[in-house]
């Protein structure tokens, strides 16, 4: 059974609840939170046509096996560092030699996604294609190695330096998808979960026709001497939700999905070749609908010689991502809010675009307003049943698991739990797609869910211990920066919902902010004095950038206004960062240098991951829509209006603060001229929203067009040995919207 006010703060009362309020637009702008515009196409569900995994397992099916004995064990590179809990989940990768292991890992990924293509969907690669990935780390092992260099007062590289970065590992995609548009996710440890749900939206805007979605991370000294410090780490193995679990082990992975529209004409055409039909137009629809494993017969243990054997894995293994939703807790930096109300309103809205009901609503498709959290609410107000699996989170940490299992029990009494942390431990930025593809091998496999009991008490109903019945999926997930994400997912496209799109226009363009304004920020009363002179450097520039955006009255309505006393739901952040935190990062090294990796400080670990700065804009502004980073390179600005259009497009926000931010000392300017990029220090934040049909609108795909130009043109100039452009960050996001965004606007509705 839903819980009333899942998705209120945790300081509300029913009786006291303040106003979800929006922000008012500039120069007029309606409140726009809940109008439907009668414009667009529906939203729909996205097949999965193929996919790849690769982790401490083993590669294909093996990788995502969802039982079994655990792959977390002794690790000497860890144990060297001189950490008291040297335990992790590695993947067997060729470590020698100048290649960064990240990159390594993921082209490793690519190869067998694209091999699985051209086998069942020849020609995919002359259709519109889009990438995107998540990652927690990008080339951080590299950055470490860069940073030791500056250090030791050597030149870096141009090689090191390119894959120093946070998106250094892309390089490895530029053989294998010379074409393809990239947008990088930086969402910590929900990073492919969110990149899985922007491909659903990029999929539904019909931005692309094929996108290739997930995530990776390998594990780097810096990352596992800051999850150290934090005392969050097991001495012996991850137990997800078990009352003797005492924390969780980091792991390596990675998994991509190829992910295409589930139209009615697709499905048809499938349904239609499956029973023999030689029509060539059925056919050629069919092959990039069929969604088999691709690994070998040899490798299926269930695999059946005869054609009707043949056709009933073909049904089995159809994979369908029905719906995504993303909230900020705006709460605490790292710590999840008492009892996951941002999770529970995620998922609610995740389960609503899913047509989630009770078993004798569910038939046939849904209208529903995803916008309409009451209509989330109604939705998932019976509570799952035993159709669902939840694949969680589970960090086997303590706080963690403790408000996802409050979050769990919200949501459903009787659906089985799967958390496949147990086995791969803490994949970072490929988790949650890992995950994903576990599950769906719960779904036809009917693998154990949870490990042995006893489990966190809000987990102590009767469960399955096996979902046999089951047939559909939520995926969880959560990170640093207060960030929830959640995915629905099925064996069949039975039910999906359609929502209405609506249009997303600029309403304003803040000014260019050079230095933090701390002691504005210390006036805000979710901040204060403390909190606002303790920002890392990215997250006081990114803030400071939008104050630029509030008027005299906006501004005072959060002068006074104390942490946890309202959240503005609809409104999220999305931050486009070339530099990321790699100043951060490099002051972070010295100060394991010095100490040792043994004894890294906890306090400046968080301010490592680009996801931080976005969540402590929500944090600091009370904003609880979807908030993370994005840079896969020259064009991170763009990037992040693109995913704004896409969020505000499918009514995952009413709103988007947009900003573009780097953080260039001397020696991240000199790494990154070294890599060919060229940045000036500052941030630029803008405001996007809903348009109303009288109103023109952003063209998410001319944007998507002006993303793929600019990194293009950057490429070019690296490659050719060109001097770098002085406009990449925020000063190329400043001329283009100057510009009227060169001709990403279009005319009002008609």
């Amino acid at each position: 059974m839903c819980a009333k006010g899942a998705s209120r703060t945790p300081s509300s009362r029913a009786s006291k609840e303040p106003k979800d309020e929006r922000l008012q637009a500039p120069r007029g702008g309606e409140r726009l939170r809940g109008r439907r515009s009668t414009r667009g196409a529906p939203l729909s569900a996205a097949r999965v046509v193929a996919s790849a995994a690769v982790s401490a397992l083993g590669r294909g099916r093996a990788a995502v096996l969802p039982s079994g004995p655990s792959a977390v064990g002794f690790d000497r590179a860890l144990a060297a560092l001189g950490l008291g809990a040297p335990r992790a989940a590695r993947v067997e990768l060729t470590r020698e030699g100048a290649v960064d292991p990240a990159r390594a890992l993921l082209a490793l990924a690519a190869e067998e996604l694209t091999a699985a293509l051209d086998q069942r969907a020849p020609g995919w690669r002359a259709r519109r294609l889009c990438v995107v990935l998540g990652t927690s780390s990008g080339g951080m092992v590299s950055q470490e190695a860069a940073f030791e260099a500056l250090a030791n007062g050597a030149d870096v590289s141009p090689a090191l330096a390119a894959q120093a970065s946070y998106f250094g590992p892309l390089q490895g995609l530029a053989g294998i998808l010379p074409n393809a548009p990239l947008v990088q996710v930086y969402a910590a440890c929900a990073s492919s979960a969110m990149a899985l749900g922007v491909a659903l939206r990029v999929l539904q805007s019909g931005a692309a026709d094929l996108v290739i979605a997930g995530g990776y991370d390998v594990i780097a000294p810096l990352v596992a001497a800051g999850f150290e410090s934090l005392g969050v780490v097991t001495a012996s193995e991850p137990r997800p939700f078990s009352l003797a679990r005492d924390g969780l082990a980091l792991g390596e992975g990675a998994a991509l999905l190829a992910l295409t529209r589930a139209e009615p004409s697709i499905s048809k055409a499938y349904d239609t070749a499956v029973q023999g039909s030689k029509a060539p137009d059925a056919a050629e629809a069919a092959a990039l609908s069929v969604s088999e494993s691709h690994e070998t017969a040899a490798q299926d243990s269930a695999a059946a010689p005869d054609a009707e054997g043949a056709a009933d894995r073909r049904e089995r293994s159809a994979r369908y991502l029905l719906g995504f939703a993303a909230s900020s807790d705006a709460a605490h930096p790292t710590a999840p809010a008492p009892g996951a109300p941002g999770l529970v309103a995620a998922a609610q809205r995740a389960l609503a675009e899913a047509g989630a009901a009770a078993p004798e609503e569910a038939r046939g498709p849904r209208i529903v307003n995803t916008s309409d959290e009451s209509s989330a609410l109604a939705a998932a107000q019976a509570g799952l049943d035993e159709a669902w699996l939840i694949s969680a989170h589970g960090t086997a940490t303590l706080a963690n698991d403790r408000e996802e299992a409050l979050a769990i029990a919200q949501l459903s009494a009787r659906a089985p739990v799967h958390a496949f942390k147990a086995r791969v431990g803490h994949t970072l930025g490929a988790g949650s797609a890992l995950e994903l593809l576990a599950a769906f091998e719960c779904l036809e496999h009917g693998a154990p869910a949870l490990p042995s009991p006893p489990h966190e008490l809000a987990l102590s109903a009767p469960r399955p211990a096996h979902p046999r019945g089951a047939s559909r999926v939520l995926k969880l997930a959560m990170a640093f920066g207060g960030c929830n994400v959640a995915l629905t997912a099925a064996r069949s496209p039975i039910n999906i919902s359609t929502t209405e799109r609506y249009g997303a226009r600029l309403a304003q363009v803040g000014s260019p902010v050079r230095e933090p304004e701390t002691e504005r920020l210390a006036r805000l009363g979710r901040a204060g004095p403390l909190t606002a002179r303790r920002l890392d450097a990215l997250s006081a520039l990114c803030a400071s950038a939008a104050l630029s955006l509030l008027s005299a009255e906006e501004l005072r309505a959060f002068e006074g206004e104390p942490l946890g006393v309202s959240v503005r739901k609809r409104i999220g952040v999305v931050v486009g960062t070339l530099a990321a935190t790699l100043s951060h990062n490099q002051g972070y090294h010295a100060e394991l240098m010095r100490r040792g990796h043994g004894r890294a400080p906890p306090r400046g670990f968080p301010a490592t991951s680009p996801n931080l700065a976005p969540g402590m804009v929500s944090i600091l502004f009370g904003l609880g829509g979807p908030c993370f980073s994005v840079g896969a390179g020259a064009a991170a600005p763009l990037e992040a209006l693109f995913v704004a259009t896409q969020l505000i497009e499918a009514g995952d926000a009413d709103e988007v603060w947009v900003i573009a931010a780097d953080v260039v000392t001397e020696d991240v300017g000199r790494l990154l001229a070294a890599a060919g990029l060229e940045l000036l220090h500052g941030a630029l934040a803008a405001r996007v929203v809903r348009a109303a049909d009288s109103e023109p609108r952003l063209d998410s795909s001319a944007i998507l067009a002006q993303l793929t130009h600019v990194e293009r043109s950057a490429s070019s100039s690296r490659q050719s040995g060109g001097a770098p452009s002085p406009r990449e960050g925020w000063p190329r996001l400043l001329e283009w919207l100057q510009g009227d965004g060169s001709g990403c606007a279009r005319g009002p509705s008609k």
